[in-house]
């Protein structure tokens, strides 16, 4: 570069504009940083600005505030999303990084269930052989979630393999047994990630160390990127990961201009990598900073709360009596707690102006207990309930359920269990049956070793012509042996179209053939894998918990739930897309839920950050739980604007006293507001 046109990009990067946008949360800071995109969009063109954004349903927000006439390609991304991009990009380079023997144009990129499924495989082959895990008291699956967990946090903090190695040793101290499990949980790792190297597979953790180790160190890549755009943007900075920001901080003073959002009370996302800390400590000296503080969601007197329990929290005090707070729902028991709440809710919904999506019960675990309470009283009044903690799973999507259902039944030499719930599911969708006669069809099914009786045999009141051709189709295809994937099409085409489903269930459907589109591809390549029974493992990750269960089906699909009482934990309703609500419930606040550790037996994401300092104790802990909580309480009340109520019971569901430090934190006796012992 010569002299002149160093001196120009010298004086373009002084006159740079680097603004933060800083306040707690719902101050409008997202708002701003949206309008500051869409004034230099229509200037240069969407596909100049860089914008990062927490997760996915962050991508769809920012989208759906746009207001352009005219739009190129949008650069909108999460931080993974950008870095497969990058990653597939450069992929022929990084090949020889890897030192994959793929040969491959573009890497595999795993998606949670593949990589939890080929990590569990790894774990119980190595359980079985050493027996060293066998002192874990995990199961298995878990075990796997806990290792995938350890490679995460370690690339998304710029750990490499030996350095999450070292960190584990100095998180077991002087406990010799403790060290021997870790080294054999690292020595499964390394067998992981060698799997994956071999194979030009990749999961979050190896894409993401090979953008940090290959990319994000390279000059001459970082040139072209900010060649590629004028302007970074970045929703949530406090919510980045360590090699996030490192990115960040790579292109700032190369790019035209940056803008940043930053949540000064956002502590509650360590579990997934976020540092807060970390970020002001990098950011904040070298940019202006533009205080947001007066376009509250919430009212003054929840702000004022906020800062009670904060004092109260650190100082080991409580709260004095305060008007925030309308009333405490207190019992012997829980059952009574909890239907004490959903009467005031529903004395709420009909005597003031509130609407049912204005109310938010929150409380540290929604167990089947509440969540048939809940649901129950509400529905018998006319009122939906909107639990966030219903993850939709794949396998309750009863066209999805359907699918596996009939697959099972057709492949009957997998020799995997069909429940009787989901045959009587399947025969309700299928043959407009009510329960009662669902029941006794699936009961007959059943009986004869999973072969539908003939129509004489049946005894059943229903449309003999349509049982009879789903008899026929189901044993055309136990001659055919299809491949699953045409057999999961020609399933939707040929019985569950003509049932009008709703563009939720077709998602759910196309999700699950994606899936195993994917899951075919890696798991192909696993020494471990019996081909002739890839459709079975799939099942059988599914039906088994595994962590595809969970993400496979959006929550952006909860329909008119999405319009009910709105049921959650604290990580559920924050992570949500709720921005605002009236009313808010806090229950069991007696319970020690409320303040659960991040660490597990096999991972902890403390020691994998920049802050660790090579100390684990009760302390630390304690310190970490206390923090964890406030984020929670203070994000929580951000987004409540007219009053708080709290629910507790001496007695849990379990029958045992219960001795949390949120009750006495809260102080509920002396907090106001009226009293419904």
């Amino acid at each position: 570069m010569s002299i002149i046109s160093s001196r120009v990009r010298k004086e373009t990067v002084n006159k740079a504009v680097k603004k933060i946008l800083s306040g707690p949360g719902n101050t409008g800071k997202t708002k701003t940083l949206s309008e500051k995109y869409q004034q230099r969009a229509r200037q240069t063109g969407t596909e100049k600005c860089l914008v990062f954004v927490k997760n996915a349903a962050g991508v769809s927000s920012w989208e759906e505030r746009l207001n352009l006439k005219i739009m190129g390609p949008l650069e909108i991304y999460t931080f993974l999303g950008f870095v497969q991009q990058e990653v597939s990009s450069f992929w022929p380079d990084l090949q020889q990084e890897v030192k994959s023997d793929s040969g491959m144009a573009e890497p595999i990129f795993m998606n949670v269930e593949t990589a939890h499924y080929i990590m569990t495989c790894f774990v119980e082959k190595r359980r079985n052989s050493t027996g060293v895990l066998d002192n874990v008291g995990a199961r298995t699956p878990r075990i796997a979630v806990q290792l995938i967990d350890n490679l995460n946090q370690g690339a998304l903090n710029g750990l490499s393999l030996k350095e999450i190695e070292q960190r584990l040793f100095y998180w077991a101290g002087e406990d010799r047994e403790k060290k021997e499990v870790f080294r054999e949980a690292f020595n499964i790792m390394n067998i992981f990630r060698s799997f994956c190297q071999r194979n030009g597979v990749l999961d979050y953790s190896l894409g993401v160390e090979l953008f940090n180790r290959c990319l994000l160190q390279n000059e001459d890549y970082i040139r072209r990127l900010t060649d590629r755009y004028n302007y970074l943007f970045v929703d949530d900075l406090e919510k980045t990961v360590p090699v996030a920001q490192d990115l960040f901080l790579k292109i700032i003073g190369k790019v035209r201009d940056s803008f940043f959002a930053f949540n000064e009370e956002a502590g509650f996302n360590r579990f997934f990598g976020g540092n807060p800390e970390r970020a002001r400590n990098k950011f904040f000296p070298q940019c202006q900073i533009e205080n947001k503080e007066k376009q509250f969601i919430s009212s003054p007197e929840a702000r004022s709360l906020a800062e009670a329990i904060s004092e109260a929290v650190r100082e080991n005090s409580s709260v004095p009596g305060h008007e925030f707070i309308k009333g405490i729902l207190e019992s012997e028991y829980r059952g009574e707690m909890l239907e004490k709440t959903v009467y005031k809710v529903i004395t709420m919904l009909e005597k003031e102006e509130v609407k049912p999506a204005d109310i938010a019960i929150i409380m540290p675990e929604v167990d089947n207990i509440a969540e048939f309470i809940f649901r129950y009283f509400l529905e018998n009044e006319g009122y939906s309930l909107n639990n966030l903690t219903d993850s939709h799973r794949l396998v309750d999507v009863p066209f999805t359920q359907a699918l596996i259902t009939l697959i099972l039944l057709i492949n009957r030499d997998w020799n995997q269990e069909i429940t009787f719930s989901s045959l009587k599911q399947t025969l309700v969708l299928l043959l407009d049956l009510d329960p009662l006669q669902s029941s006794l069809l699936a009961q007959k099914i059943c009986s004869a070793n999973y072969k539908f009786p003939s129509p004489e045999d049946i005894n059943i009141s229903l449309d003999l012509q349509e049982y009879c051709h789903l008899k026929k189709w189901v044993q055309d295809r136990r001659k055919q042996k299809q491949d699953l994937q045409l057999l999961f099409q020609s399933i939707f085409q040929e019985l569950l179209i003509y049932l009008s489903p709703s563009s939720r269930e077709i998602k759910a459907c196309r999700r699950f053939i994606d899936s195993l589109e994917k899951f075919n591809k890696v798991v192909t390549k696993f020494s471990g894998a019996d081909f002739k029974k890839l459709g079975s493992h799939f099942i059988n990750m599914l039906q088994n918990g595994t962590l595809a269960a969970e993400v496979l089906y959006h929550s952006s699909d909860r329909g008119e739930e999405a319009q009910g009482i709105i049921l959650a934990t604290p990580y559920k309703f924050l992570f949500s897309d709720i921005r605002e609500v009236k009313y808010i419930f806090w229950l069991d606040i007696s319970s020690q839920k409320w303040q659960q550790g991040l660490s597990k037996e096999l991972s902890n994401p403390y020691i994998f950050t920049p802050n660790w300092k090579g100390r684990w104790d009760d302390e630390i802990d304690q310190y970490l739980r206390h923090n964890k909580l406030l984020g929670y309480l203070q994000n929580i009340l951000s987004r409540c604007s007219s009053g708080l109520y709290l629910g507790d019971s001496y007695l849990d569901s379990r029958g045992w006293e219960q001795e949390g430090g949120l009750y006495s934190w809260l102080n509920p006796r002396q907090a106001g507001g009226e009293n419904n012992d």
